[in-house]
């Protein structure tokens, strides 16, 4: 008698799937984080966090407002570390 041969097993994963709340990505990317900073925290792509966020209506910063957003971030860190 031929036993079988079970080809079909699924491979076994090691990243647990953690539920993320989406409504989070849109909050953050108004708050300043970039799609990159996003997918970081969350464990996704970039890609995948853009198109998210474009499916739900947030409007994509420019490429001025980015460099815009990064010169206040800056000269922010620089002003609370002159004040100690």
């Amino acid at each position: 008698m031929a036993t079988k041969n079970n080809n079909n097993k699924k491979p076994a994963t090691t990243a647990k799937k953690v539920k993320v709340d989406h409504s989070d990505w849109i909050t953050m990317y108004n708050d300043g984080f970039s799609t990159g900073d996003i997918a970081k925290k969350v464990g996704k792509s970039q890609p995948n966090v853009r198109m998210y966020l474009v499916r739900h209506g947030v409007k994509m910063r420019t490429g001025k407002e980015t460099v815009a957003l990064k010169k206040q971030k800056t000269s922010a860190t620089e002003s609370k570390g002159e004040k100690s």
